[in-house]
């Protein structure tokens, strides 16, 4: 499952997240299969993160609901030179 937004500045945020994860707290691993991948765009630089994690809270597989918790440490993916801390992180997704 993936959802996204765009901002009045341009600025794109997107997050991808494997929708058969149960409750508990799983660490990013860095590769393309993780159980989650997030990338923003701001200001024309690309962050993609380097580390985190992701606590689902519940994840309803009848009617494909899931809330979780989030927080990453984002790396510029040109220069890697700059990073961006996302911190208490929340989201309720339909899938």
């Amino acid at each position: 499952m993936t959802a996204g937004t765009i901002g009045e500045t341009g600025n794109y945020y997107q997050i991808g997240v494997k929708k058969n994860l149960l409750p508990g707290t799983y660490a990013y691993e860095g590769g393309i299969d993780d159980v989650i991948q997030y990338i923003m765009i701001s200001d024309q630089l690309t962050y993609v993160v380097n580390h985190g994690t992701i606590t689902v809270l519940s994840n309803d597989t009848i009617l494909k609901r899931m809330e979780f918790d989030f927080e990453f440490e984002m790396l510029e993916d040109n220069t890697h030179s700059d990073t961006i801390q996302i911190t208490e992180g929340h989201a309720k997704v339909s899938y």
